[in-house]
């Protein structure tokens, strides 16, 4: 199952789409973060929207979804341009298909797209995939993942763009430094990267460290052609590859 949700980013000029993949309906663990963290699984719902500065249950809610991602989904990301809002439902299902196909998902795959994603131009093979649209967050829960994941994936790229980064606290393992302030980039990118979709490569003897080295592009991270240069660099700087070793 792919879920589709967006982050708008109106002031820098583009869109970051996160399709979400669960193999397995990811309904039960929504409801147990909302639940886990004193919200009415049925009624409520997790939104990167809601104001959370001093609200410790939607803080906690956010890390209960994060924890989800990362241990039960894979996740990848479409960067557009603002001026394509209105071809966004179609571009999301083009690169679900390319998704499918690279990283060699079972088809057909059911989709599933947050209300206001329009399906205009949209060419679907029925082999490949099942398209549901303006779907429910609250009653189909795994938007409400892609919702979590859109969010954090368009703070890396937002983070780039304008050269802002966050300083936060991290306590670092046994063995290193007690305690550093580091980005929160950095610390979302570590949360998240094993998530990605991403390519499997064959450990290459003479390749070093470059075996930790794993592109994205065209596996997990899709970049329209119309972005403008500026964005399309960020976001390529961005999404491109990803290090899977070690950080420390």
């Amino acid at each position: 199952m792919l879920y589709i949700d967006e982050s708008i980013q109106h002031d820098l000029g583009y869109i970051c789409v996160a399709i979400v993949y669960s193999e397995n309906d990811p309904d039960a663990n929504v409801k147990d973060c909302l639940a886990l963290s004193g919200f009415n699984a049925e009624t409520d719902e997790y939104n990167s929207g809601t104001k959370m500065t001093g609200d410790r249950r939607r803080h906690a809610l956010r890390e209960q979804m994060l924890s989800v991602l990362t241990r039960e989904a894979n996740i990848g990301v479409l960067i557009a341009p603002t001026a394509k809002r209105s071809l966004l439902g179609a571009l999301a299902v083009d690169a679900c298909a390319q998704i499918i196909a690279v990283n060699q998902l079972p088809a057909p795959q059911n989709v599933f797209l947050d209300e206001g994603m329009p399906l205009t131009g949209c060419v679907i093979d029925l082999s490949v995939m099942r398209v549901h649209s303006n779907c429910d967050s609250r009653t189909t829960r795994g938007i409400q993942l892609a919702d979590c994941a859109a969010y954090h994936c368009s703070y890396m790229l937002k983070s780039r763009l304008t050269g802002v980064y966050k300083k936060v606290p991290m306590k670092w393992p046994i063995g290193f430094s007690d305690e550093a302030m580091v980005d929160l980039e950095w610390i979302v990118r570590h949360d998240l990267r094993r998530s990605f979709f991403m390519e499997s490569k064959p450990w290459d003897d003479s390749a070093g460290d470059l075996n930790f080295l794993c592109k994205m592009s065209g596996y997990g991270s899709f970049i329209d052609p119309d972005l403008p240069n500026h964005i399309a660099e960020a976001a390529a700087e961005t999404f491109d590859e990803v290090w899977m070793g070690c950080i420390y």
